[in-house]
Order: structure tokens, then sequence, then C-alpha cells
């Protein structure tokens, strides 16, 4: 089973889980989602919590359990101390499934096997490029648009059409 740890808002847990998809395919193994990250509500100054977002999509996963973690990479209820300390370790300790630089394509994460343990954002589309289909399938709406959206989204295709996105208060203040 090739399991990604969730993290981050939407857009990078579409990139998590698009590259967890892609070793899935190629090694034909299920791909299931750590959300041990994203449920954890450990108290950490200045830090954004975020939760589950890939439930509006198409996508094909299942959830784990702690017992389907590598024990390196599960989350052990330590308070805060101990939760710097866990984080200190990750920092240390290199694997095979884990990002060694943030925004970069590594083309080694390709050539994991069938049992991997992703750790990263992924924000490459070299890793899923592969499988550009089925990623746009899975990325489909698992609901229709509200009658509104779908005559908002018509009115914006007929015309030249900008749109600024604004961060949200995570960076405000940065």
């Amino acid at each position: 089973m090739i399991i990604t740890r969730l993290q981050g808002g939407m857009g990078n847990q579409m990139f998590q889980y698009a590259l967890g998809r892609a070793l899935s395919v190629k090694n034909n193994v299920p791909l299931g989602l750590d959300l041990t990250f994203l449920l954890d509500r450990t108290p950490i100054p200045n830090f954004t919590f975020r939760d589950y977002h890939l439930d509006v999509f198409n996508i094909e996963a299942t959830f784990v359990s702690k017992k389907d973690i590598p024990f390196l990479y599960r989350k052990h209820n330590l308070g805060i101390f101990m939760r710097y300390l866990d984080y200190i370790r990750r920092k240390l300790i290199s694997t095979p499934g884990k990002e060694k630089m943030n925004c970069s394509f590594d083309a080694s994460i390709l050539q994991l096997g069938s049992d991997a343990y992703l750790e990263g954002w992924w924000q490459s589309y070299k890793y899923f490029e592969s499988i550009e289909d089925i990623i746009r399938k899975d990325f489909t709406f698992k609901n229709k648009l509200p009658l509104h959206i779908e005559n908002l989204n018509e009115v914006i295709k007929k015309e030249n059409s900008l749109c600024v996105h604004v961060r949200r208060g995570d960076y405000v203040g940065n």
C-alpha cells in the first residue's frame, strides 16, 4: 500500500494525493491517506490548523489507521514539548518517501515500490503527469455545483475574465 500524509490546505492536499495516486497506479496497489497531522489539534503558536478537504472530489483512496502507519511516522500523544522533539526527530531522519527539498522534483520518488509512506509537499506536476487523465477525473466534484455557481461559471467562460485570490489569514502579517 502507498500511504501519503496529508497536511496543509486544499491545494497542498491535492498535490500530496496526486503523487500517492501516481505511485499506487504504477505499483497496482491501494492508496491510503494518513490524516493524523490534520486531526492533531495540539496548540502551536502561530500555526493555522487545517481540515481534510478532498472529500468534495471523486478520489480513490481509503483512510489508514494508526497501525497502518510506519512507527517512525506515527503521531504520538506526547504533549507540546514532546511534539517539538518529534518534529526535530522527523527532520533528522531521512527515509525514501520523505521530500528532501520543498517545491522541487525528485525523480527517484517515482521509483518507490508498492509499500511506501510519503511525507512532503510534492508540488510538481512531474510527479503525476503520467496519469494526468486519472488525476483530472479524480478531481471532479462529487456533487453537482449549485445553479447560481453554474450560472456564474457560464458568465466567466463567455467573458474575458480575471480572478484575484487573496490568501486567508495564515499569511496576513507576514
